[in-house]
């Protein structure tokens, strides 16, 4: 198999840096219901820790999103594909984080 350059290495860690800021915002909402769960920390300072996460990621979701037309105009349909599929995992991580934090709170 063909070991990847260095600049495939820098579009692929571009163009899924969206997605992989949706897990790393599931695991922060695990965490963060955790410590609520055992009462260590209070809801704001939970959402302080996942607001910036959030909005990096939409950002990044952005510009990676942006970019598909940029990958369409250069005819990399596999790029381009990527590049429109990692924002919108990053968004349903975002909304299934929201629904599982929306759930306990409004459990509890």
């Amino acid at each position: 198999m063909e070991e990847l350059n260095l600049k495939t290495k820098k579009k692929l860690l571009f163009i899924w840096s969206p997605f992989a800021l949706g897990l790393l915002l599931l695991l922060i909402v695990k965490i963060d219901l955790y410590q609520f769960h055992t009462q260590a920390a209070d809801v704001r300072s939970l959402l302080g820790r996942e607001i910036s996460v959030v909005f990096v990621g939409f950002l990044s979701g952005g510009l990676v999103f942006i970019s598909t037309i940029y990958w369409l105009l250069k005819k990399q349909w596999w790029v381009a594909l990527q590049a429109f599929i990692a924002p919108i995992l990053f968004v349903f991580c975002f909304l299934y984080g929201g629904l599982i934090g929306g759930a306990y709170l409004n459990a509890t």
